[in-house]
């Protein structure tokens, strides 16, 4: 039988297969290697009549699904009746703030409004 043995070499530790009778001439003891068992398996006690006990089977029940809130929808766009520096009104009678020179404006709700020419739609 051919056994590693380990050769020792300055700082470094080499493992190299080396036959036996060669470790012996060169006067270093070759240990043959042990395998390892496999661990043994448990039994199942059996349960009186003769039946193997298993492990209880359990059904899980799956969490719904969650659904996802649908994005905002913008509004339909509303004719506006006047501007002035702070904002402007619509037919309604709501009140769109901001404006000037931006096109971006905020309902009484808070909500992010654009101005389209004579038309207001808010997101």
């Amino acid at each position: 039988m051919h056994f590693p043995a380990v050769i020792l070499l300055a700082p470094f530790a080499l493992l190299l297969p080396m036959h036996s009778q060669a470790a012996e001439r060169s006067g270093i003891a070759a240990e043959p290697i042990q395998e390892q068992q496999a661990p043994q398996r448990r039994r199942v006690p059996a349960l009186p009549g003769g039946t193997v006990a298993s492990s209880p089977t359990t059904t899980q029940r799956m969490a719904p699904v969650p659904v996802m809130p649908q994005p905002a929808q913008p509004d339909k766009p509303q004719p506006l009746t006047g501007c002035d520096p702070g904002g402007c009104w619509d037919t309604g009678a709501n009140r769109y703030h901001g404006g000037g020179n931006h096109p971006s404006y905020l309902n009484n709700a808070g909500r992010l409004c654009q101005r389209n020419g004579a038309w207001m739609q808010c997101f």
